[in-house]
């Protein structure tokens, strides 16, 4: 029995709240894993201790913290019985308690009894003698020897009941699961009736027939006291204490303890943030995260297609029941209208890792495909919430947003959102086909003739009305404070509006009264994308529109080319951006030898073929190539 004991109590699981210290793992866990950015769903945008505290089932962290909080849950939950709220585990517990008293008690009464038969049996000093009773067996008189060695097993048995009483008591209950309570009580009561199942299994029949023919030991008469022994009186008692301490040392306390492991990970705050540590300048970022029922209640591009392709019935008549038949219409390629194109592993790979996409083609990719399949429509849908729309011109009004539904309408819808000018002065430009950027990149190369507008190709301060007299020039400048971490309306749009671009080198002074000397220096330097206390443009990435397209003269760009200058600058200021097709092969100054033959052309047919096309970029390219051989008198540009 001993053992068998030691046995159980090394094998059983033990309880997971047995310690303080218990709550101090959840504090620890809570800090430094619940509210990670790289632990939460950012698909759902849930955070990890949200997802635990709703003890989601499909977690790869926090799986053992959700079973702790299934236990609690179990544990602590309350059993209406006849209108009295019972907490289950900790009544449970204290039924297996009293039940394993009762099996304590039996054997101790059982040992008391064997003791008092040993000590009424007479006794002899040398052997123990049987005598035969009309077939059954009389015990006369048992050797001292023997005596000895029986009271040395009684008080082994009394021992063992005792240490299990104790010991026993502890493991069951600190058991915080409740479906291991009843288990656990049947393997203690076990322990105790191993003895007997040996005796039944191992011992030969002579000697269990011998054992069965004894005559009992007549035992003196219990005292009675109108008609009730004291021993279920006594047992009753001493159950009922021995439950009522284990429950204030150890269930109680450990029911405590679930409560405060449950407040400390789910209750104490709130739940629905998490904290990332910018890995460039170390700053530490709090973003509030969705709740469980929003993000039920919300429908996802990727749980919209997971839909659409695990259950086999989709809307587009598709068949994809099995993998055989994804790869069948993967081979289509992206032909079919879908909700997803469906690739290979390498193919994935590839394009998960795209930043943009391959070609330089400068389109509305909601309208120009949209249509077709649903694969270019759906993003855009979801990422708006606007379900009817199909068209980007329902769409212009958030071009200029700064979170991520201004960069996926940027990048569907590039040109409706004017990507292609340098007119279009949102803050933020990211997501804008790099083939629509191209455009402005003309633009300040080559004069437009058929515009109304600013020459962005003239190295001219732009002052438009069309931006610095209109609402364009507040939401920029509102952009442009919420980016720089400046307070609203601390920009001087009045001052821009009347003074356009010498406003800039003039904020120090008219910013004097609502921010330091150094701020104001910093803004005008990032309004012209300059490198600070110089006029060198900033080199990289600078992360935000700036004037320099609009203000060329006054940002500098007649002293550094580098970002947003038109190529006129290179001439100096108020330069004006020359027609390659207008001025034909010749600069000015330079005389035309039109009789002199290039290959099977003359220079005259090549100049006309110059003045009478309107395409810029072979212009440009005609004058490079013949314009040494058919030019005379031309001089050195600078």
């Amino acid at each position: 029995s001993l053992l068998s004991m030691v046995a159980l109590d090394e094998m059983a699981p033990s309880g997971n709240f047995v310690s303080k210290d218990v709550i101090d793992d959840a504090r620890e866990w809570r800090v430094r894993h619940a509210h990670r950015d790289d632990y939460m769903d950012k698909s759902n945008w849930i955070s990890l201790d949200r997802l635990v505290c709703d003890l989601d089932g499909s977690l790869i962290y926090g799986n053992m913290q959700v079973s702790r909080l299934k236990e609690i849950q179990f544990y602590t939950k309350s059993l209406d019985f006849f209108g009295v709220e019972l907490p289950v585990g900790h009544t449970l517990a204290l039924v297996c308690l009293a039940i394993f008293g009762l099996f304590i008690a039996n054997e101790l009464l059982n040992c008391i009894l064997l003791l008092e038969a040993l000590l009424t049996i007479p006794r002899n000093y040398r052997k123990t003698s049987i005598a035969e009773d009309g077939g059954e067996l009389k015990l006369v008189c048992i050797s001292v020897w023997r005596l000895l060695f029986m009271l040395g097993t009684v008080s082994v048995r009394i021992l063992i009941a005792a240490i299990l009483l104790f010991a026993g008591g502890q493991w069951l209950a600190n058991t915080s699961a409740v479906s291991d309570l009843l288990l656990n009580c049947a393997a203690l009561a076990f322990v105790l009736e191993l003895d007997e199942l040996l005796y039944m299994t191992l011992f030969p029949a002579f000697t269990k027939g011998i054992v069965s023919r004894l005559q009992p030991v007549r035992l003196r008469e219990e005292c009675m006291f109108r008609g009730l022994s004291w021993r279920p009186v006594a047992v009753l008692v001493v159950c009922a204490s021995y439950v009522a301490w284990m429950s204030l040392q150890h269930v109680g306390p450990m029911t405590e303890r679930m409560s405060e492991v449950r407040s400390t990970m789910c209750h104490r705050g709130p739940q629905d943030f998490v904290v990332g540590v910018q890995p460039v300048n170390g700053l530490a970022l709090v973003a509030l995260t969705n709740t469980t029922e929003e993000m039920r209640s919300k429908a996802t591009l990727r749980k919209h297609v997971a839909e659409d392709f695990a259950f086999g019935n989709n809307p587009y008549g598709h068949n994809w029941s099995t993998r055989e038949k994804l790869i069948e219409f993967s081979q289509k390629r992206r032909s079919e209208n879908a909700s997803a194109w469906v690739e290979g592993e390498a193919m994935f790979k590839t394009i998960m890792k795209m930043v943009e996409f391959p070609d330089r083609i400068c389109n509305d990719i909601l309208d120009t495909y949209g249509s077709q399949t649903a694969a270019f429509r759906l993003p855009i849908q979801y990422a708006t919430g606007r379900f009817n729309t199909w068209t980007c011109t329902s769409l212009t009004d958030l071009c200029e947003q700064l979170d991520d539904v201004g960069f996926m309408v940027r990048r569907y819808c590039s040109r409706a959102c004017q990507c292609t000018t340098n007119s279009f002065m949102a803050i933020l430009r990211d997501g804008c086909l790099p083939g629509c950027l191209d455009g402005m990149r003309a633009e300040q190369t080559y004069r437009q003739h058929d515009i109304a507008g600013p020459h962005f190709a003239d190295c001219k301060d732009q002052n438009d009305a069309a931006f610095f007299k209109s609402n364009a020039m507040l939401r920029y400048f509102s952009g442009f404070e919420t980016l720089m971490n400046l307070p609203q309306g601390i920009m001087p749009h009045v001052n821009f509006s009347t003074q356009g671009c010498a406003a800039i080198p003039l904020l120090p002074v008219i910013m004097k009264d609502t921010s330091e000397v150094w701020q104001s220096n910093l803004i005008v330097e990032m309004l012209c994308g300059r490198v600070g206390g110089t006029n060198r443009a900033m080199s990289g990435a600078v992360g935000i529109t700036t004037l320099r397209a609009h203000c060329p003269v006054t940002c500098g760009c007649t002293i550094d080319l580098a970002r947003d200058c038109p190529r006129s600058c290179r001439r100096g200021a108020n330069s004006v951006a020359v027609d390659p097709c207008r001025s034909g092969l010749c600069p000015n100054g330079a005389s035309l030898n039109a009789t002199h033959g290039v290959g099977l052309r003359t220079c005259g047919s090549i100049d006309y073929g110059v003045r009478n096309i309107s395409d810029n970029q072979i212009c440009e390219m005609q004058q490079a190539l013949y314009r040494q051989a058919c030019c005379e008198g031309i001089a050195s540009e600078p």
